[in-house]
């Protein structure tokens, strides 16, 4: 499975500790029957771009993931592993390194690439499945190609 996430955040100049004002963070559920603790709402989440559950700000700059506007990652996991999965992508807001209720909405794009040679008609199976809220990606420009003859 590839995921390839792009964003744009405002930078917020007056406070470099967090750089800027808003930021997404991807959670990934891969099973809907599966759950942290017996007590638990949701499914159990794991962090699908971060190396762990806690990345201390001085990894974060030195790996250049602190501010990164795209990130790709790959996993590599078993069909019967996942049941209903999905991500939730949550939209932190701050101003002046506090939360912010009243922040503008940010423009995201998560592109999900699924390969499963032995599913022969899983694209059919993904079309029936979520019929009516799918929607076919339309190009917004039309890149020329030159041929020579």
């Amino acid at each position: 499975m590839d995921n390839l996430f792009h964003s744009n955040y405002a930078v917020d100049s007056q406070d470099p500790g967090n750089y800027t004002r808003s930021g997404l963070d991807v959670w990934f559920r891969p099973h809907s029957g599966k759950f942290a603790t017996d007590d638990a709402i949701n499914a159990k989440t794991s962090s699908f771009f971060r190396v762990g559950d806690y990345v201390n700000e001085r990894d974060l700059r030195s790996d250049a993931h602190k501010w990164e506007t795209v990130l790709c990652k790959q996993r590599r996991m078993r069909a019967s592993s996942l049941q209903e999965p999905v991500f939730d992508i949550h939209y932190n807001a701050r101003i002046s390194g506090r939360q912010n209720l009243s922040a503008d909405k940010v423009r995201y794009a998560l592109v999900i690439t699924v390969d499963a040679p032995r599913e022969g008609d899983l694209y059919d199976r993904v079309v029936r499945s979520y019929a009516g809220q799918l929607e076919a990606l339309t190009p917004v420009i039309e890149i020329p190609v030159k041929t020579e003859v």
